[in-house]
């Protein structure tokens, strides 16, 4: 290499070029799940204003995603913290090459979507906020990294960000109007100076750590600290391994995702109290609210399930493995951790919901679910078991200590989806359609419930479940899908075909047989 740019350069394409194309993927798979479900029912109508939503929201998830992906792809700058390179250079070499992956896939990804489905999505204002904001992002993790000020200023930064882009789509205090389809000389500079500035705390950020000076907290912290977490008393016990590994796992991963939802929750009633302040819309938010709580789930699952060293490490570290607790025990500390978490999410939500409607009842107020209403008391035990479903099928695959799986699932979901698109839009007539969809979802359900009891199976044989566990998942799996056959064949509505909901309700079940199976194949390498 002739210069320290290239290397930089060099290192993250082809080190990082399996994460980045797992970050392209991963970036464009809720997009093309979602419209490949939409296109489904007819062509989509662009003028509608929840495309416009769907366009905002759909934007920062992909920074997020493939943000992410690129951060990653780079590594960590403190390995070359003793080379002698400039703290200028290492941190414009850092930020520069991944300003122009995320703008150029932004780009790319939205001419795919528009020419797949017609949606006419705008492509230089979205693009160039991406590469504004993810400097901005990376400036504040390296100059409140290992501090207190990480969460509030990321959360302000973020804040920022966000109201700025949504202000692009119409009034600051309203819903998104219209799309952003021309780029003026006013927002070009802003984003320069948000870019700029970014890059200069980027500088300082590289500095600061390069030298090892730590950002002081706040007092009262460390007064926190010592009231919530009192030294252990000499007489506390656990009189099993089993009892000692949950209190294990539940105080480092537990409360993590009841937390993100309270989080959640308080931020958007926060929003709402500020921006927008109409009942219906506050009842739209819980009800897509429960559709978010799987997507936080899957996230969720990812540390959950993690058994290694660290956040990115899946395989199982050494001091783990050789605890005196079995697989099997293991395994099932693990799902009650789970368990545990994921009814105390739901209980967070739902409770929080059931709060929200007993004041507009007191307050005489009237409101207009977009829910059928048919549908709407089965909304709740749904997103408890989809919860549950999302939750337990991560963490199950995270189990199993190979990164290669996860991106196998990821790879091929989007390839499948992406075949089927093309193949409904361009080889079927438009009456053809749901026949098609309706069949595939029937094929997938078939190899959902198939792939349960073979897991049940091998669990059983291997010993790792006993024949109680395959009797009670036998049960629940038996009394939900009758219900679901029951409630489907007396109540009309746009539910998945009766395979289809059988296999997927048969994943409620299969982490009983999954969890055990993968951390074996974890432990035992």
């Amino acid at each position: 290499m002739q210069s320290i740019p290239q290397a930089l350069i060099w290192e993250t394409l082809a080190h990082g070029r399996w994460g980045l194309i797992i970050g392209v993927l991963g970036a464009n798979f809720v997009p093309l799940l979602l419209f490949s479900a939409l296109t489904q029912s007819g062509p989509i109508d662009t003028a509608d204003s929840s495309y416009v939503i769907m366009c905002v929201v759909l934007t920062q998830i992909h920074l997020f995603t493939f943000g992410t992906a690129v951060i990653s792809a780079q590594g960590q700058p403190s390995r070359l913290y003793s080379a002698p390179v400039p703290n200028a250079t290492l941190a414009i070499w850092h930020l520069l090459p991944a300003m122009v992956l995320v703008a150029t896939e932004t780009v790319l990804s939205t001419v795919l979507l528009n020419a797949l489905f017609g949606l006419n999505w705008p492509l230089w204002g979205p693009a160039l906020f991406v590469a504004a904001a993810l400097p901005a992002v990376q400036a504040t993790i390296w100059q409140t990294d290992k501090s207190f000020w990480l969460i509030p200023v990321m959360g302000t930064v973020a804040a920022i960000l966000g109201v700025w882009y949504k202000s692009r789509f119409g009034p600051l205090f309203s819903l998104p109007t219209h799309l952003w389809t021309t780029v003026t000389p006013g927002e070009i500079i802003t984003l320069a100076i948000i870019a700029g500035a970014s890059c200069y705390a980027a500088i300082g950020g590289i500095a600061r750590r390069r030298r090892g000076d730590v950002l002081q907290s706040p007092g009262i912290l460390a007064w926190f600290a010592r009231l919530f977490d009192q030294p252990a008393t000499t007489d506390q016990s656990f009189r099993t391994p089993a009892q000692a590994q949950f209190w294990s796992e539940w105080r480092q991963k537990g409360w993590m995702m009841p937390a993100c939802v309270a989080i959640g929750l308080v931020g958007g009633i926060g929003i709402w109290t500020i921006a927008i302040r109409e009942p219906q819309h506050l009842l739209e938010g819980f009800l897509s609210g429960g559709g978010l709580l799987c997507l936080l789930a899957f996230v969720c699952s990812m540390i959950l399930g993690n058994t290694g060293s660290s956040d990115a490490d899946f395989e199982m570290c050494q001091f783990l493995a050789s605890r005196p607790v079995t697989t099997k025990e293991l395994s099932r500390t693990i799902l009650k951790v789970i368990s545990h978490s994921v009814l105390l999410s739901w209980l967070i939500w739902a409770i929080s919901f059931l709060v929200f409607y007993l004041i507009t009842l007191a307050a005489g107020v009237t409101l207009q679910p977009t829910i059928p209403v048919h549908l709407l008391w089965l909304y709740f035990p749904a997103t408890l078991v989809g919860l549950w479903i999302m939750t337990t099928t991560g963490a199950s695959i995270v189990l199993t200590g190979r990164r290669w799986l996860g991106a196998g699932v990821i790879f091929g979901g989007i390839a499948c989806i992406f075949v089927f698109s093309l193949f409904s839009e361009y080889a079927l007539e438009v009456e053809e359609r749901p026949r098609m969809a309706r069949l595939a979802g029937e094929a997938i359900g078939v190899a959902l419930v198939l792939g349960a009891v073979w897991a049940l199976a091998t669990a059983r044989r291997r010993g790792l479940i006993s024949w109680s566990t395959i009797y009670l998942a036998s049960s629940v799996w038996i009394v939900l899908s009758a219900y679901f056959v029951v409630f489907k064949s007396n109540v009309p509505g746009n539910l998945p075909p009766v395979l289809l909901g059988i296999g997927l309700l048969a994943l409620a079940v299969a982490p009983f047989a999954t969890a055990p199976l993968a951390l074996a194949w974890n432990r035992n390498r």
